[in-house]
């Protein structure tokens, strides 16, 4: 079984882990046309995953954000609109479903009793998490940049290369997405989205099969 990360920005990225850890994290980048993430492309791409064994795909939920003090305007926000709604579209075209009950303000109810609110789901049938920047942040360690932006996403390489110390984070094809690491903070956060459901899925199973 597999796990997927989807970092659904213009300049996101994918990353399938296997949750046995078992092997190396793979990486893809969306498909485009036009400028557009390709609503076609992401099913076959989705419906590839699934055939590949991907039962958990991890999908950041998208969310305004400020840049030195100033709200994205409103073209950048109906962008955010749009990539995020292909995925999630191109999830349930390709046979996902949203996995239900999970929220972070019942995480530990939801944890003690089912392992994760929901997830259990991913045993009969493919499922879909939708978690939200600051969540998947705090839970992997990159909280802590205090407003800046340029610290976050220091913050979140620096995670993904503590997590995985080995795998290559550069996309050096992406000068502006790359931090002072020389490493590619969008390519780091699909990384940790993956290992965040790696993590849950490990969670559940350590509750459904106490020792």
């Amino acid at each position: 079984m597999f796990v997927c990360g989807v970092d659904p920005g213009l300049r996101g990225y994918q990353c399938c882990l296997p949750r046995d850890r078992s092997g190396e994290p793979v990486f893809s980048l969306p498909p485009h046309e036009g400028g557009r993430i390709s609503r076609v492309a992401c099913v076959r791409l989705v419906r590839d995953w699934l055939a590949a064994g991907v039962r958990l795909v991890v999908l950041e939920e998208q969310q305004p954000m400020r840049k030195k003090g100033v709200r994205q305007g409103s073209v950048s926000v109906w962008s955010l609109a749009t990539t995020f709604a292909t995925w999630a579209t191109a999830l349930e075209a390709a046979g996902f479903r949203e996995a239900e009950g999970f929220d972070d303000a019942r995480e530990r109810e939801e944890e003690r009793h089912l392992g994760v609110g929901g997830l259990k789901e991913v045993c009969t049938r493919p499922v879909y998490l939708i978690v939200a920047p600051q969540s998947w942040k705090a839970r992997m360690g990159c909280m802590g940049a205090g407003g800046d932006r340029k610290r976050a996403l220091e913050l979140i390489v620096e995670a993904a290369r503590a997590a995985f110390p080995g795998v290559d984070l550069r996309a050096v094809e992406r000068a502006k997405d790359l931090s002072r690491h020389g490493a590619s903070a969008d390519k780091a956060a699909a990384l940790l989205l993956a290992e965040m459901g790696r993590r849950l899925l490990e969670r559940g199973a350590g509750a459904s099969n106490p020792r």
